[in-house]
């Protein structure tokens, strides 16, 4: 009974660390996608303030070389609008304005 025990606790280790290994490759191969902006950007309340006609629920302006991180790409049919966490932690939506996407220092997409 004890053999068994035993078998069981080290399989049970044994998953753990193999978990944990992946969960840190995982976390660590993938840089971050980061926002840099051109010009000035607006950084909009939410989707649909960025899809506005004009746009409105501008929440923030991103100013010319300033970097945000991208936390997720929204498909919305033809656009591509970027979900981004701003220095203060707060979270808004940029579909306007010059920028450049950036994983690792060299320009890249979603």
């Amino acid at each position: 009974m004890g053999s068994i025990k035993k078998r069981v606790w080290l399989s049970i280790m044994g998953l753990s660390i193999v978990l944990t290994a992946v969960a840190l490759m995982f976390h660590f191969s993938d840089p971050r996608l980061i926002l840099a902006a051109d010009s000035t950007v607006p950084v909009y309340v939410g989707i649909d303030e960025a899809l506005a006609a004009p746009p409105a629920g501008v929440i923030a302006e991103l100013q010319p070389q300033q970097q945000v991180k991208v936390v997720r790409c929204v498909d919305v049919k033809h656009y591509i609008i970027y979900k981004v966490q701003l220095p203060d932690g707060r979270i808004g939506f940029v579909n306007d304005g010059k920028y450049t996407l950036l994983r690792d220092g060299k320009p890249s997409f979603c």
